[in-house]
């Protein structure tokens, strides 16, 4: 992966193989987003994945409180408008790489939109 600056809030969770294709392109496209899937193994059916851009990850956490009343998204791509939680992320120390992570399979999970 190419390394990058830190952005605040550039994480998304990735719950597909479409998802990540789409992504990759936008991050290199020159990046072949199926091999990467089969090299690194990923799992869509059982995993859902978050990529981070520029540090690692101290805590993510959300709830439904965050969810309708911390939301900073605009109002029309508020997580709750489309029945989904929003994701928060506490940094480590930026270092300009890019992060996947795998985490438990929740498609409801998302990070703001429209920022």
């Amino acid at each position: 992966m190419k390394h990058t600056g830190f952005y605040p809030d550039a994480y998304r969770f990735i719950h597909s193989e479409e998802e990540f294709g789409n992504l990759m392109q936008l991050v290199d496209s020159e990046l072949d987003a199926d091999s990467l899937i089969s090299r690194n193994q990923l799992d869509f059916a059982r995993y859902t994945y978050l990529i981070v851009f520029g540090a690692k990850i101290k805590r993510i956490c959300y709830s439904y409180k965050s969810t309708w009343f911390d939301d900073r998204s605009p109002s029309y791509a508020k997580a709750r408008r489309r029945n989904k939680n929003c994701v928060f992320v506490e940094y480590d120390l930026p270092d300009n790489q890019v992060y996947l992570y795998q985490l438990e399979r929740d498609t409801t999970w998302t990070g703001f939109d429209g920022i």
